[in-house]
């Protein structure tokens, strides 16, 4: 079947029934007639231009699906050990002129894969950097054009009126920013959550009367903890540049110290120091912070909670909708 140039009309999401999968299916409603989703969590189709498999990924490319072999764009929205398995499979039964995209929170090995594939095939790398349950507006997608096209460059222009920012970018470069937004940042909570369960703590009696920063961190964990394992996973196993970032961050604890046993004035220029990590940005970070703990406080009833579980809950509640599954 020939390919109509640009034309994102026959979609095919592997992983289509997960956040991301149903993430890029809003993305690209505008332009699709026909809409394959391909997952072993699959329900009933959404809509009449959809079809769903409810299928192990390696199942259905052995079974050469129709829509497969004359689709405009496949999306990978798996995890990747299986969107690194998957991309030769698809390669070979996918039309000259088709889009292949994944979605994986490191770069590295699949652009490397990606370059390996037919040249007749458009292939781009996405990384969402936010929870796809949160509205688009301003939001950042990391974008390496990896073999660009007109395909490429229509779902790039989709996600723009969606409402999200494109960052176009190499791998490497995304690779090394991702370890200090990611990988670092996942780092530093699930510290701060091994560390809590080390003290012996209840953590209901702790949030009962527990200051903003102390639950905006716990809502934070509790964040990471209800998303999936293999995600936080992959950001810190796959990526090269994750280690030195975890290391950095166990040697900032014995700075720490260090400031603390020089007294005051040490501890003072320390902070001095952090402050002009953040430069110019401080003040709206400072700004940022004051809504998010003022959306705690109005998130907070009238009556009082009547134990840390309840306040947890219902302080959290808004407070996790604002942070990022991978962000």
């Amino acid at each position: 079947m020939e390919l109509v140039a640009g034309s994102l009309a026959r979609i095919v999401i592997v992983g289509g029934a997960g956040e991301v999968g149903r993430l890029v299916g809003r993305i690209v409603d505008p332009d699709v007639a026909v809409l394959e989703v391909v997952d072993p969590r699959s329900g009933p189709a959404r809509s009449p231009r959809s079809v769903c498999a409810r299928s192990d990924v390696m199942d259905w490319l052995e079974r050469s699906d129709t829509l497969l072999c004359e689709a405009d764009c496949v999306v990978l929205a798996v995890p990747e050990d299986v969107a690194l398995r998957a991309l030769h499979p698809l390669a070979e039964q996918l039309p000259a002129g088709a889009l292949l995209v994944d979605t994986l929170s490191v770069k590295r090995s699949v652009v490397t894969e990606l370059n390996d594939l037919p040249e007749s095939l458009e292939t781009l790398s996405l990384n969402p950097m936010f929870a796809p349950v949160l509205d688009l507006h301003g939001q950042p997608v990391l974008a390496v054009e990896v073999n660009p096209g007109a395909r490429s460059q229509r779902l790039l222009e989709l996600i723009r009126l969606a409402g999200c920012r494109v960052v176009q970018c190499e791998a490497e470069y995304h690779d090394r920013k991702t370890a200090s937004l990611q990988a670092l940042t996942h780092a530093a909570i699930l510290s701060f959550g091994a560390a809590l369960a080390k003290s012996g703590a209840d953590p209901a009696e702790l949030i009962e009367i527990a200051p903003p920063p102390f639950v905006a961190i716990a809502a934070l964990l509790a964040r990471i903890l209800a998303g999936r394992s293999t995600t936080y996973y992959d950001i810190q196993a796959s990526n090269e540049h994750a280690q030195l970032a975890r290391d950095l961050f166990a040697d900032a604890g014995h700075s720490l110290q260090s400031a603390i046993d020089a007294g005051p004035a040490g501890f003072s220029a320390f902070l001095l120091e952090l402050a002009e990590v953040l430069g110019p940005e401080a003040a709206e970070l400072e700004r940022q912070a004051q809504q998010m703990l003022e959306a705690q406080r109005g998130a907070q009833p009238k009556t009082p909670p009547t134990n840390g579980h309840q306040r947890l809950g219902r302080v959290c509640g808004p407070l996790v909708s604002e942070v990022a599954e991978g962000g």
